[in-house]
């Protein structure tokens, strides 16, 4: 078919046709004609070696495993192909490990420099601050000192009682910077929220509501153990 018009009822029909084939439509978004063309024959074709194919054992319920450079899944009746996305990555590693938790280096393959908060400063910079503080209040106070040196000491003590301010609390206690494991903790976060946003728009709602109830983290760990156990196939 002529398919040069975006809007042409023959290009329609193609990613209509391989919507139904199971083609996540964001993916069969982003072809061309020319390679929608082909992605339809390269279906048909291997439909039709399915079909052609003495049955054997029953497919299985439940798949998580590799299609290409993307992902084909199936649960709950639905089936689906995806292409890469980080969050699917992090749900098949779950998935694989069923039961058991993952530590978030084990999730993306990179450590984190630490797995607490990091003091912004330690005591004796807190110490000598307070130290300048005074020093500052001192010259101030002095009678005699020039009026100059009193503005010097005036700017150095709002200088120093805003970095102060910066690395305690109001109660004293040193402030904490948020480490790289955090970050990490949310970045995987958002992934996996986002690949529940892609199963649901790809009409496998009940699955992403299964992951939802299923996948949980404590602790910078996910683990993924749904109640009852699911058989997976991932190979």
């Amino acid at each position: 078919p002529d398919l040069s018009n975006p809007m042409n009822p023959s290009w329609v029909a193609v990613r209509t046709e391989l919507r139904r084939c199971g083609h996540d439509p964001d993916e069969l978004a982003k072809l061309t004609p020319p390679e929608l063309l082909t992605l339809l024959d390269t279906t048909k074709t291997s439909l039709a070696e399915k079909r052609d194919t003495p049955a054997s054992e029953p497919a299985a319920e439940y798949v998580f495993r590799r299609d290409g450079d993307g992902w084909f899944i199936r649960a709950f009746g639905k089936e689906g192909h995806f292409g890469s996305q980080t969050g699917l990555q992090y749900l098949a590693e779950l998935v694989k490990a069923q039961g058991q938790p993952l530590s978030l280096a084990e999730l993306t393959g990179r450590s984190a420099v630490s797995s607490g908060r990091q003091p912004l400063a330690d005591s004796d910079m807190v110490r000598d601050l307070k130290r300048k503080l005074k020093e500052c209040d001192e010259g101030i106070a002095e009678p005699e000192r020039d009026e100059t040196l009193k503005d010097m000491h005036a700017r150095e003590k709002k200088e120093h009682l805003e970095q102060l301010r910066s690395l305690t609390r109001p109660g004293g206690a040193i402030r904490s910077f948020t480490q790289d494991v955090e970050r990490q903790r949310d970045a995987v976060y958002q992934a996996i929220r986002r690949a529940y946003k892609k199963l649901r728009k790809s009409g496998m709602s009940q699955l992403a509501d299964h992951f939802e109830l299923s996948v949980t983290s404590k602790s910078f760990h996910y683990v993924y153990a749904p109640q009852p156990r699911l058989t997976w196939d991932t190979d």
